[in-house]
């Protein structure tokens, strides 16, 4: 469990924080989507501490279904929730003139209420709302951060410290499929994985300075007498060295007039071939890897 519910004070502490669980309760389903219809209070609570609404379309219409919501806040003593604690469920839905009922609970429901709650169906719906549930609910979910930090700090706070960097990385994975696919191989070749990619890119000006962390130079392929970004390789050690493997490695290779311009062939993987210092790649090529660098820069901000 990654939510620790004994953040929120006991119910029965009559210290002026007894309402707390209750009151994330109300807060809590109003942020999934549900109408609150009363809040919980003081008092005889007549066995509701929440009425909320949902309201179902169809093709029919709107249905509207009124939920008694019943909060239990049992995590200190770890206890499940019995049909002894949770007693007379359907009298309470119906003198509440409630459709269904929601268990709420920091536990989890017993085998014996769940027993009670399946003998009920064919009368009334009902939800239950255990810990598991409500983590899955919260955990994870930009639009329930708020309530998570404000009910939950220290889990908030823990939870941060270990997923803060596997989060930008898994966004950065979902960017790269969906709007780079073609180059994140490129990226994954260089770097080995997205989390190179993003820690190198974080630390990086320009594209320039990106590669040469790994000690790569930019070759342009389109005109190999300007090697680009003022790489320190002389002219003469990529003819020497780089064209005989280059020859091995491209379909075709057309060698016209002087200076030296290529015209290249490249195989199935696309428009670049990646060396152990050389990265060779045609203009179009470039440009893209320039508008992918800088399109990670402004979503890092």
């Amino acid at each position: 469990m990654i939510i620790d519910f004994k953040e929120i004070p006991k119910a029965n502490s009559f210290d002026g924080n007894q309402d707390v669980f209750e009151n994330f309760a109300r807060d809590f389903f109003e942020a999934i989507g549900y109408q609150i219809i009363e809040s919980p209070s003081r008092g005889a609570d007549r066995g509701v501490d929440l009425k909320i609404r949902e309201l179902r379309k169809g093709i029919s219409g709107v249905t509207e279904i009124v939920w008694l919501v019943s909060c239990k806040h049992y995590a200190y003593s770890g206890a499940s929730i019995s049909p002894r604690i949770e007693q007379n469920i359907l009298d309470r839905v119906k003198s509440n003139s409630c459709h269904g009922f929601i268990g709420f609970y920091s536990t989890i429901a017993s085998t014996g209420l769940n027993q009670n709650l399946k003998g009920l169906a064919s009368q009334i719906e009902y939800q239950v709302f255990d810990r598991e549930k409500i983590e899955r609910e919260i955990v994870g979910i930009r639009c329930m951060e708020n309530l998570f930090l404000r009910y939950f700090p220290k889990s908030y706070k823990e939870w941060k410290s270990v997923y803060y960097y596997t989060e930008p990385v898994g966004l950065l994975d979902y960017f790269l499929d969906k709007e780079f696919s073609s180059e994140k191989e490129l990226f994954l070749e260089i770097c080995g994985s997205t989390g190179n990619i993003l820690k190198d890119f974080r630390s990086s000006n320009s594209l320039t300075e990106f590669v040469q962390k790994k000690s790569i130079s930019i070759i342009n392929i389109d005109n190999l007498t300007g090697i680009l970004f003022n790489s320190t390789i002389p002219f003469g050690q990529v003819v020497d060295f780089v064209l005989p493997d280059l020859v091995k490695r491209a379909h075709e290779i057309d060698v016209i007039g002087k200076p030296l311009l290529l015209s290249i062939m490249l195989n199935d993987k696309g428009s670049y071939i990646l060396y152990p210092s050389y990265l060779m790649l045609d203009e179009n090529k470039l440009k893209i890897l320039n508008r992918l660098f800088s399109r990670v820069k402004e979503l890092m901000g």
